[in-house]
């Protein structure tokens, strides 16, 4: 017995380096998981979230907000006018 088609698909490549998975639907939308020793990457559309072990990065078209270790960048990391960025002072 196999599924009607509907434009609709899922897959997962497993490698020895990654795992991608993707999910399709019938108007061309896809989202994407890669996962690596590394790193983990989610992109959905023009939205990605990746994940690193020294750094968190959401990003929509090429607005970002990075978190690394004691410091946030708001913005651009091309910007052509300063970022936003914060930092905490410990006493």
């Amino acid at each position: 017995m196999s599924l009607e088609p509907t434009g609709n698909a899922t897959s997962t490549k497993y490698t020895a380096g990654q795992i991608v998975t993707k999910a399709v639907n019938d108007k061309g939308k896809e989202a994407a998981v890669t996962v690596t020793p590394e790193s983990i990457g989610q992109k959905v559309d023009k939205a990605e979230l990746n994940q690193s072990g020294d750094k968190l990065e959401a990003k929509v078209g090429s607005t970002a907000v990075t978190v690394a270790d004691g410091k946030v960048t708001l913005g651009d990391d091309q910007a052509t006018e300063p970022l936003v960025l914060g930092n905490e002072s410990r006493a």
